[in-house]
């Protein structure tokens, strides 16, 4: 029975005692844990940590995991993987493709470069992406090269370093904007996260032309204040308000993805 158990779990001890109940020593291996907002965290074993650091705006972590490749994390919480990224980029630019006078297009967020790398792919005449944090796109542009494909220096790329609150201040009516940002601010910041929101799709609207379109990730389909508060949001200041599922492995769950057109 002992060299059953032994088999089952391989830590690096395990003994049984004299009332029959197992005892296992905690594994040396080294784990990074996303934070859930659902009421569940997932757990990430580091095959190699490829970088860490800390700065102003967030910790940074890039490590290669046996099952997903290269995986980015901010704050803990994990943003991409090699092995599945792409299929969280078409869903953001999906909703994209077909539609007419698709020329300008600006990124809130996505400063790994694989939005901008798939939006691109669409061939408009410029996309903007506006980021906040500059040592995002320095370690995507290092250890992503597969997943951004040097879309940073794109001829018809822009990257503007700014808050994105500020730089929706400045009005400039795009065709499509995508929204790559947490759906959490409150994080970051003390604020009232439903009256954050309300202001920044306020403000995202009127930088849209009529009729232009708004994509953006929401949470995963367990997170189910967050999706209130977004079809809250989505319907106040959008139209033909559509929701999609889609699987992402590495996220272990379930993404819910949102496409809209300005009123």
């Amino acid at each position: 029975m002992f060299r059953i158990i032994k088999n089952l779990f391989p830590f690096n001890r395990a003994e049984i005692s004299e009332n029959k109940t197992l005892t296992v020593q905690k594994s040396s291996e080294k784990w990074i844990t996303n934070p859930g907002q659902e009421g569940f965290e997932v757990r990430y074993r580091i095959k190699k940590l490829l970088y860490h650091g800390a700065f102003r705006f967030q910790t940074i972590d890039v490590i290669e995991h046996e099952n997903f490749g290269r995986m980015l994390f901010l704050n803990n919480d994990a943003q991409i993987a090699e092995s599945d990224g792409q299929l969280y980029n078409d869903a953001l630019v999906d909703p994209l493709v077909g539609k007419k006078d698709m020329r300008n297009i600006a990124i809130l967020g996505g400063g790994d470069g694989g939005v901008l790398a798939t939006a691109l792919a669409l061939k408009p005449k410029s996309v903007t992406m506006v980021e906040i944090d500059e040592e995002v796109m320095r370690v995507a542009k290092e250890f992503f090269p597969n997943f951004h494909k040097n879309a940073f220096s794109h001829k018809n790329a822009r990257i503007v370093v700014d808050d994105v609150y500020n730089f929706l201040d400045k009005l400039q009516i795009y065709d499509a904007i995508i929204y790559d940002l947490t759906m959490h601010p409150e994080e970051f910041m003390n604020i009232n996260r439903e009256v954050f929101l309300d202001s920044l799709f306020a403000k995202i609207r009127r930088n849209l032309r009529k009729e232009g379109m708004l994509t953006l990730q929401c949470s995963s389909e367990f997170d189910a204040d967050t999706l209130r508060v977004t079809h809250t949001v989505l319907q106040k200041y959008f139209t033909k308000v559509n929701f999609t599922k889609v699987f992402i492995p590495s996220f272990c769950a379930h993404w819910i993805f949102a496409s809209a057109e300005a009123k």
